[in-house]
């Protein structure tokens, strides 16, 4: 049932039941491109940042939704275990 609720979350082969978790605004990542485009990378991450800039303003995460997933692959890992040490047993 867990496994059920997950595609429902994120619309794998079902319709979605919950906003998405996380939104990619595609229209903020124009600059980034941009950026590499013109030759301005400095090959520098920690001195520049820009990625992370252009990341922070473009990636848009919906908490709840976020939590809840987590939370269910969470379940989904503890069943999958149990269910190989039942397995296991034999």
């Amino acid at each position: 049932m867990v496994d059920q609720e997950i595609k429902g979350i994120r619309g794998m082969g079902i319709e979605r039941h919950y906003p998405p978790h996380v939104f990619i605004n595609n229209k903020k990542l124009v600059h980034l491109l941009e950026y590499f485009v013109n030759n301005k990378c400095l090959k520098n991450c920690k001195l520049c940042n820009h990625c992370e800039e252009i990341s922070e303003q473009a990636i848009i995460k919906n908490e709840p939704v976020s939590k809840y997933l987590t939370f269910l692959y969470s379940k989904l890992n503890e069943k999958m275990l149990g269910e190989k040490e039942t397995s296991g047993d034999n």
